[in-house]
């Protein structure tokens, strides 16, 4: 069973393509497309649907871990406080 399937509050790590190395299986994808016309590829479990990664569509520089379905999230240290709001 995962740890995390969905939340309204999400951490996420960044993570350079070189640095992201999949251990085993095969996540199942979907692009989003936003109004702008921009990509995103979402990537969640084939097995339970938890959210696993969003990168770039076309060529990604990095991959955004959901870092709450990550096993080893501990290693990955303290985040950095932040928040983001969405205004209009």
């Amino acid at each position: 069973m995962p740890d995390v399937v969905g939340l309204c509050f999400s951490h996420e790590y960044i993570g350079r393509v070189e640095q992201f190395h999949r251990l085993r299986g095969v996540p199942k994808k979907y692009i989003k497309v936003a109004d702008s016309g921009a990509m995103r590829i979402h990537a969640f479990c084939d097995h339970s649907g938890a959210p696993v990664y969003s990168s770039g569509a076309n060529s990604p520089t990095s991959y955004s871990l959901r870092v709450g379905a990550l096993k080893q999230r501990y290693e990955l240290g303290l985040p950095a406080p932040a928040c983001r709001t969405d205004t209009e």
